[in-house]
């Protein structure tokens, strides 16, 4: 078995595919992606910890409490505006980290719309050129675009709402059209390598490549559907999971609860749970996809070391020509924007459900925490306005 698979001639070198500077705009976007995601599940891990503990807790204990009674020399004044402090430093916390979360939410939808146009025009452009095209490099651009798909099924959560501006539906809209662009190449291009690993034959050049790691031709076909399908089971989850958070599905829902038993009481019985196990699995699948990168990354390196040396010409595929130095200005770009970040700005009046409305994702990440509640702005009680007895009090 070992000796069929020997490949001896996997073909001829394409810089344009597996060229060093293709290799590393699509590893690095990808890396910068995942950074962007979890830095903002951080800050939200910040923000909601403030959220629901420290600004609930302080303003039920001010809310309960009963004002002290002063004496002639305790000036209520200051008393009220000290007050009012521990109040106006957590609301300022507030507005920082969501200010931040959303220079982080516009630099993520930034990365993921160039890899994702990016791995759609190195598919069509392996599906053009797909009858001379050997079986090396069709693995390497499903691996490369494989680096994308795991990002894909984290800009879903990040970008769905039903709330949102007119302006950030039509961006949504251009990023689900990029990504159902991508699922339908990523398939029909899947389909293909794997038809064409089929027909391995290690006497044909171009039939064949050496797996490097293993000796096996059937491990790499598993690794092949393995991955394929877990990316569709992911997109496909978290679709379904946001489509219930649509109104046209409440609607649907409302309609045929009302058909079936002539009441909406029976919403209650079924709906939690089923957002609740749909909630834990989108968030099982996705933090699956995202160890994806480590392995992706790996097969990568390991597969272009493994046939450099059995290519036609193996040192041409270090040679840099006019579609590594694109990669690269892309990736140059992707950069440029994230050191541009911070001088974006939030809103002046967040408030926790403007919040969550703006980045729907927080939602799913954090399910448990109130994101309807409005952040009370601490407000100055009004000064007494009676003269004052010989007690220190004043009169009404």
């Amino acid at each position: 078995m070992k000796s069929s698979l020997l490949c001896e001639n996997v073909g001829s070198a394409n810089p344009d595919i597996a060229g060093i500077g293709i290799l590393i705009s699509f590893a690095v976007q990808a890396f910068i992606s995942l950074v962007l995601f979890f830095w903002s599940t951080l800050l939200f891990t910040k923000w909601s910890q403030v959220a629901s503990t420290d600004l609930l807790l302080f303003q039920e204990t001010a809310d309960s409490s009963i004002p002290p009674i002063t004496d002639g020399v305790t000036d209520l004044d200051q008393e009220d505006s000290g007050s009012s402090r521990p109040m106006q430093r957590l609301t300022n916390d507030l507005e920082a980290t969501e200010k931040k979360l959303e220079i982080l939410h516009r630099l993520f939808l930034y990365a993921i719309d160039v890899q994702t146009l990016y791995g759609i025009a190195l598919m069509i452009a392996g599906l053009i050129v797909s009858k001379s095209l050997n079986l090396y490099h069709r693995h390497m651009i499903f691996d490369s675009v494989s680096l994308i798909s795991v990002s894909n099924c984290a800009v879903i959560f990040n970008t769905a709402s039903v709330h949102s501006p007119f302006s950030a539906q039509n961006k949504r809209t251009y990023c689900y059209l990029s990504i159902f662009l991508f699922a339908t190449l990523y398939f029909i291009f899947g389909v293909i390598f794997y038809v064409h690993m089929m027909h391995w034959d290690p006497s044909k050049p171009g039939q064949c490549y050496s797996p490097s790691g293993y000796t096996r031709l059937w491990t790499d076909q598993i690794y092949l559907l393995i991955i394929r399908e877990f990316f569709y089971v992911a997109l496909t989850l978290t679709l379904i999971y946001r489509w219930r958070r649509s109104r046209l599905w409440c609607n649907v829902a409302r309609m045929l609860r009302t058909l079936l038993y002539g009441t909406t009481i029976a919403e209650a019985r079924w709906k939690e749970p089923v957002d609740a196990w749909i909630c834990e699995c989108s968030w099982t699948v996705l933090t699956l996809a995202m160890i994806q990168f480590p392995l992706h990354l790996y097969s990568v390196v390991a597969m272009r070391r493994a046939n450099e040396g059995l290519l036609e010409g193996g040192g041409e595929e270090n040679r840099w020509g006019f579609g590594q130095v694109v990669a690269i200005i892309m990736l140059a770009g992707t950069l440029i924007e994230c050191l541009k970040g911070n001088t974006g700005s939030g809103s002046s009046h967040p408030s926790l459900a403007g919040l969550s409305q703006t980045y729907p994702f927080l939602k799913w990440l954090f399910p448990k925490v109130d994101l309807s509640y409005q952040i009370a702005r601490p407000q100055r009680i009004p000064k007494p306005t009676g003269p004052r007895t010989h007690e220190g009090r004043r009169e009404d």
